[in-house]
């Protein structure tokens, strides 16, 4: 039986690795692959795929004839139907004919943007003899940028390459692989945002040491992105300075597949210090208090203002200007009235913010309690990409039955907790205080099991200091130490 191939010059021929990759226990064989056959029921592959001189080769040890094996794979659309079929592989990108008297000058495009939405173009020019000419159009355009991500197909489902520059990314979207980049080389690295890439992400650094610094950068910023799993490309098999053009378009996919996680970096004393002077735009919603990605509690006996304080504080951040005694960035605040009374919620929002018909501030009245609700609660609080959470009262939670249960406690508290991390968010739970004595720090105040306490990151209270006649705000947790302020200093 003749192995039947689809031409690689053809611009809809996928590589063997794309065909590989939608087929079940698909594993390599040395440079080709095996997978179980899609034209029979096979538990034991029987299908060998690989890249030919003509294009991709498929062949069916188990005696599958080609149009068996073929109309199989067009109904997963992993081939090509009669030259009508989905492109896998776009054409070359902005290429511009060589200019007269310029033989062998070509120029290249890309359009790149920015986290704020600006657009531009960077213009690479090569010609014969002469270094390559690297402009933007519009000069001038600053970051942070957004990386430029381009599949080879609308259903995609591999992993995303991350390369050095736009030349590189080409070379990776032409086998197949979905690729990403950012503009201004190695440096510029860090005035990308990287926070919205999600899944199997492959780094694939330049072969020199700076490419191999910005790659360890971003996999370190990764790594605490719960939606991502990282690896890195091997690259010491590379020419100085090499990169995926330096590598055959067969040995691109291996070379992808084969990368392995990250090796556990090691710092120097100096490099660890300096993570403690690093502070990324955007970490605090409230600045010295309230971070995103944490949670906290505020807490307080009855009628102390607890309630009435967590509402200035929604107004304070979906308006912008003070909250807690600090200036704040205007950002979309969800506001979860667990079993309170709409009116009574309205008529104290309207009392902070009486000048104003709308506070801006996004109202959530259902209480979650199976995994499906949580996670469209989560979708809510992404799409509209708010940043501060406040559940008032979280005591109010459907599932909470005894405060002093140590596991019941812990569940729910870290559910919430989830929720921060996930959602780049803070959650702030509202929450009784104990009759504790004024001298006493905040988490010594909260009514209940220790894991109330334990499950979050920062604890704040509400009390009233009888011998200085104030009622007084305090905050202690991870990163901010110990704050206090009279009430009537915090707007």
């Amino acid at each position: 039986m003749k192995p039947n191939t689809m031409g690689r010059g053809d611009p809809a021929a996928p590589s063997a690795a794309r065909v590989a990759r939608g087929l079940d226990k698909a594993t390599r064989n040395g440079a080709g692959w095996t997978a179980c056959c899609p034209a029979h029921e096979d538990t034991t592959p029987s299908l060998s795929i690989a890249d030919g001189d003509r294009g991709v080769v498929v062949h069916c040890h188990a005696g599958c004839s080609q149009e068996q094996v073929i109309e199989a794979l067009r109904g997963r659309g992993l081939w090509r139907s009669n030259g009508t079929g989905r492109r896998c592989t776009p054409p070359p990108l902005d290429w511009t004919k060589p200019k007269p008297g310029t033989s062998g000058t070509v120029v290249r495009a890309w359009e790149h943007s920015t986290a704020s939405g600006a657009r531009f173009t960077v213009r690479r020019t090569d010609a014969p003899g002469k270094p390559k000419d690297i402009k933007r159009i519009p000069a001038g355009v600053e970051g942070p940028y957004l990386p430029l991500i381009r599949k080879p197909a609308d259903d995609y489902e591999g992993p995303l390459v991350v390369t050095e520059g736009e030349i590189a990314a080409d070379a990776v979207l032409e086998a197949d692989y979905a690729a990403a980049c950012w503009p201004g080389g190695a440096k510029a690295i860090t005035s990308t945002k990287w926070d919205g890439l999600g899944g199997d992400v492959v780094l694939w650094p330049d072969h020199d040491g700076e490419g191999r610094k910005c790659m360890e950068w971003l996999a370190r910023v990764l790594a605490d992105n719960p939606n991502v799993s990282v690896r890195i490309v091997d690259v010491s098999g590379l020419p100085p300075k090499g990169d995926a053009v330096d590598v055959s378009l067969e040995d691109r996919g291996a070379m992808i597949e084969d990368a392995a996680p990250p090796p556990p970096v090691l710092l120097t004393w100096a490099e660890y210090k300096a993570l403690a002077d690093e502070e990324p735009e955007g970490t605090f919603v409230v600045p010295k208090l309230y971070r995103r990605g944490q949670s906290s509690l505020l807490v307080g006996e009855p009628k102390a203002g607890k309630s009435t304080l967590c509402r200035r504080i929604a107004v304070g951040v979906a308006k912008g200007g003070r909250v807690l005694g600090q200036d704040v960035t205007a950002a979309p605040v969800v506001y979860m009235a667990l079993q309170e009374d709409p009116r009574h919620v309205v008529r104290e929002v309207e009392a902070v913010n009486p000048d104003d018909p709308d506070p801006g501030v996004h109202f959530y009245t259902h209480n979650p309690e199976r995994d499906a609700e949580w996670d469209a609660l989560a979708a809510a609080v992404k799409r509209i990409e708010a940043v501060l959470v406040i559940v008032d009262m979280v005591a109010d939670f459907r599932a909470w039955e005894d405060g002093n249960d140590y596991v019941e406690m812990k569940g729910i508290i870290g559910r919430f907790t989830k929720l921060a991390r996930n959602c780049d968010c803070h959650v702030l739970l509202v929450h009784h205080g104990n009759k504790t004595p004024a001298t006493s720090y905040p988490t010594a105040r909260v009514h209940g099991s220790q894991a109330i306490a334990g499950e979050v990151d920062v604890v704040a209270s509400v009390h009233r200091d009888v011998k200085k006649g104030k009622r007084i705000f305090q905050a202690e947790g991870r990163g901010i130490g110990f704050y206090e302020r009279p009430i009537g200093e915090l707007t």
